[in-house]
């Protein structure tokens, strides 16, 4: 799910807490690689290092979503999945200016939605359990 905007920080990467004790370890030790490879990108001094690097972090993040989304039967993926397609949805209604976003007052209105969407999405994250290092917290928009 490349629509996810991730934080790094090595500092306080956990375990998930969804499925078996066998896929908490898997999603666990595909987190803390993510964490080390974006702290290691973000240390690189050499750009094609730093660029192989974002690469297989996201590679990563890509294979982290595909063991959370196996674990359907949790209701914390499915409150996850429906919301992170809400914010998609909301976001291309946005960028087409259609229904009620063609103004300005309705654009305003859409970015503050889509920055709620963007919290409960990191709510969403911090109940499935992942590390700090991945669930970023959101910033609010600017306003004026």
């Amino acid at each position: 799910m490349p629509f996810l905007v991730l934080a790094l920080g090595l500092a306080g990467c956990g375990g998930a807490k969804t499925g078996s004790s066998g896929q908490i370890a898997r999603i666990d030790a595909l987190s803390r690689t993510i964490c080390g490879q974006r702290a290691a990108a973000k240390a690189s001094s050499k750009a094609t290092e730093k660029s192989q690097l974002r690469a297989q972090a996201r590679r990563n993040v890509r294979r982290l979503f595909v063991l959370l989304k196996a674990d359907r039967t949790d209701p914390r993926v499915a409150t996850f999945e429906a919301d992170v397609y809400a914010r998609a949805v909301l976001r291309t209604r946005l960028r087409q200016r259609t229904g009620s976003f063609r103004n300005a007052e309705g654009a305003t209105a859409g970015i503050a939605e889509a920055f709620r969407y963007d919290r409960k999405i990191y709510q969403d994250e911090k109940a499935l359990g992942l590390p700090s290092c991945l669930a970023k917290a959101p910033r609010k928009p600017i306003e004026g």
